[in-house]
């Protein structure tokens, strides 16, 4: 991602899942002689997947790129915010009714509420509900002040509210000491905006180095599923492989690595089917089921008895990672020691990465 400040440069737009990085390219040069690279990837998968996958980290480059921007334009965003919800909060004045922010404790103001005069003398207000959470209250303001003006106050307020959202949980993650500051002369969302203060340049700090975090993590992952491919080759039935899932409506690209069984390869094309291995386990214990009934009943079940009688037994939940028992039914047994190393590097990994890219994609969400 380069021209990013405090982001890494070697990580490039669209890259092939081949060259994460100079650590992979000498891989390659090293056993080039060994294996026609060109002729299929280093993940040992289907072209249009490798498309994909290129295309995937494109997105996710992109993404991180408009987040430094995002996160660099917020605080002049809140500005604006403040300013229009304060023209708005005005004009609502020539209706008789009137917008009080509250809050409470020395707290920011989390609440807003529609208020209007009681009676015939309206000498006394009555409040029509908080408009950040009634909806009751939101639908009073559509009549009070037309639908046009409510829906726009409202969209501006919805906005404000994800905004302090996102900010907060970033301030708790952090060492910042938050105290809100009054002040009366100016705008609920300004006294926010002030009183985070010198975290918003803090905010874009934490977000390249955490952006530079995530990318140098998932490119020890990246190393290590290659490491992991290249040592099952010949791919073959019941081989594991290890890759990531690529989703068209993730904006962080990628997935972690995730390891998967080949259940079918086709002689012909050389096209392999691939299965989760939560679901894999799942159906090696559904074919343990059904060997106990087909003993029991003299006869082959069917799936409604399996699934019935898969259900009286206590669950247990089937995880991402490989164990002993999938081993020996892969027939990989005499591999063991080195996929539990490379098993063992990406379960180090995984928590940290699972976290970064969690608090990334919320900073926008």
């Amino acid at each position: 991602m380069a021209g990013i400040p405090g982001i890494r440069g070697d990580v490039r737009v669209g890259e092939g899942p081949d060259t994460p990085n100079e650590t992979v390219d000498a891989h390659k040069a090293l056993f080039g002689d060994v294996r026609p690279w060109k002729y299929r990837s280093g993940w040992d998968i289907e072209a249009e997947y490798v498309s994909a996958l290129g295309e995937a980290k494109g997105t996710r480059d992109e993404y991180l790129f408009g987040l430094i921007t995002y996160v660099s334009e917020l605080p002049q965003r809140v500005d604006g915010l403040a300013a229009q919800l304060k023209a708005i909060e005005q004009g609502v004045g020539k209706s008789g009714a009137r917008l009080r922010w509250q809050g409470w404790l020395g707290n920011p103001h989390s609440a807003v509420y529609l208020m209007e005069p009681e009676g015939e003398t309206g000498a006394k207000e009555v409040s029509m509900g908080n408009l950040f959470n009634n909806e009751q209250a939101r639908a009073r303001l559509r009549a009070v002040i037309g639908r046009n003006r409510a829906v726009q106050y409202l969209a501006l307020l919805d906005e404000y509210d994800r905004i302090k959202a996102r900010v907060v949980r970033e301030i708790k993650s952090s060492s910042h000491d938050f105290k809100f500051k009054v002040d009366r002369t100016k705008h609920p969302v300004e006294q926010w905006a002030n009183s985070v203060g010198p975290f918003w340049e803090a905010l874009v700090s934490s977000t390249k180095q955490n952006i530079d975090r995530y990318l140098e993590l998932d490119d020890q992952a990246n190393e290590i599923a290659f490491e992991f491919n290249f040592d099952r080759q010949p791919i073959r039935w019941r081989t594991i492989v290890l890759r990531p899932e690529v989703k068209v409506s993730d904006p962080m690209g990628p997935s972690f690595p995730h390891f998967r069984v080949v259940t079918n390869i086709d002689r012909k094309t050389g096209k392999r089917q691939t299965k989760a291995i939560e679901d894999y386990k799942r159906d090696l214990i559904l074919k343990a089921v059904a060997r106990e009934l087909k003993a029991a009943l003299g006869r082959a079940p069917e799936r409604a008895e399996v699934l019935a009688e898969r259900a009286k037994a206590r669950k247990r939940a089937c995880s991402m990672w490989i164990t002993e028992e999938l081993l020996a039914h892969c027939k990989l047994g005499k591999h063991t020691t080195k996929i539990n190393r490379l098993q063992k590097r990406l379960q180090d990994i995984h928590p940290e990465w699972s976290e970064l890219r969690e608090r990334l994609t919320r900073l926008s969400s």
